[in-house]
């Protein structure tokens, strides 16, 4: 059952540095969004090679605790924040002029860990992770049309960290971080929200995965490593990088992209090396700049579905880029 819920707060903020105006995504880019409980947050606009093209403060213009977790375009070009911890909200920024409108729905919320949280966006639709925390006790994945920010619930009973859309047009839902066991990841039709199958990781500590239009999947974990696995969950390939990841993204070009505490960890599908730079701040979520599905009608509802992770390392407070090797 569709539950009503449309309240709306609305703001406008100005861009930071890197600009002087909002502009549209540059396509090929990357975002990258920040902030924790109780902190202000905001999302940025880099090029793979870590130059800062411009920034969106994110305000709480309501009861929102505010905290910049996962960050998605829409096929609208607008940007959808996951934004808050125990009581957040479904932010949209318009990227031409930094305007902001929240939108709570009918609740959702995560658990206070920095790598927690997740958004896709898809066509008219906005999808975000629930967990079972003090005082929202429901979890699955909650559902927004954007068209009018009404929103519904599916998945009931189980608890998402994440939530990610594949370059093959599938949302991909990823349960258990390690504390549980071997994670576990959903797999749907946006459209229909029909659950297709269920894949099995091997690794502890999974924080996020990414899919390529051909179902292979890439993950990042706190323990350093990217893995890509087939769409059906065998492991194929390993790279370690510096530090613990906390997000995973795909770019246009083939790239790779992960996240974590300052640093972004950039690498490619043969996994053979990686190359990083930071920025000064805190936990990092991140996407691509480009919407992966830009045609949602061309959903296939039986195709296979793959998602990607990669992982990054600790604060560094220099931006020069490094390149690293695969450990052997």
């Amino acid at each position: 059952m569709k539950i009503v819920v449309v309240v709306a707060w609305a703001s406008l903020v100005c861009m930071g540095a890197g600009s002087t105006r909002g502009a549209a995504l540059t396509p090929g880019d990357i975002l990258l969004s920040t902030g924790q409980l109780g902190a202000p947050s905001a999302v940025y606009e880099y090029t793979p090679g870590g130059t800062l093209v411009q920034t969106f403060p994110v305000t709480a213009p309501g009861p929102v605790d505010t905290a910049g977790r996962g960050v998605s375009v829409g096929s609208d070009g607008q940007i959808y924040l996951y934004d808050g911890t125990f009581s957040p909200a479904l932010t949209v920024i318009n990227p031409l002029t930094g305007a902001l409108q929240s939108y709570r729905g009918i609740g959702f919320s995560t658990a206070n860990n920095l790598t927690y949280g997740g958004v896709a966006a898809v066509g008219n639709y906005a999808f975000v992770s629930d967990m079972n925390t003090g005082g929202s006790p429901d979890t699955g994945i909650v559902r927004f049309n954007v068209t009018d920010f009404t929103s519904e619930r599916f998945a009931s009973g189980t608890e998402f960290e994440r939530v990610t859309l594949g370059e093959d047009g599938l949302l991909y839902g990823l349960n258990g971080d390690g504390f549980s066991g071997w994670p576990e990841l959903y797999v749907w039709n946006p459209q229909t929200m029909e659950l297709l199958r269920t894949v099995g990781l091997v690794g502890a500590d999974i924080r996020a995965v990414a899919v390529a239009a051909d179902g292979e999947i890439y993950t990042t974990a706190l323990d350093g490593y990217i893995r890509e696995f087939t769409p059906d969950g065998t492991l194929v390939k390993t790279l370690q990088s510096k530090d613990d990841g906390y997000d995973i993204a795909l770019l246009p070009s083939g790239a790779i992209v992960a996240s974590a505490w300052g640093t972004v960890v950039v690498t490619d599908t043969s996994l053979n090396s990686y190359s990083e730079w930071s920025i000064p701040t805190g936990p990092l979520f991140v996407a691509s700049a480009t919407s992966p599905v830009p045609e949602p009608a061309t959903l296939l509802p039986a195709a296979l579905g793959a998602v990607g992770i990669l992982v990054s390392r600790r604060r560094r407070r220099n931006s020069e880029m490094r390149v690293f090797p695969q450990r052997s």
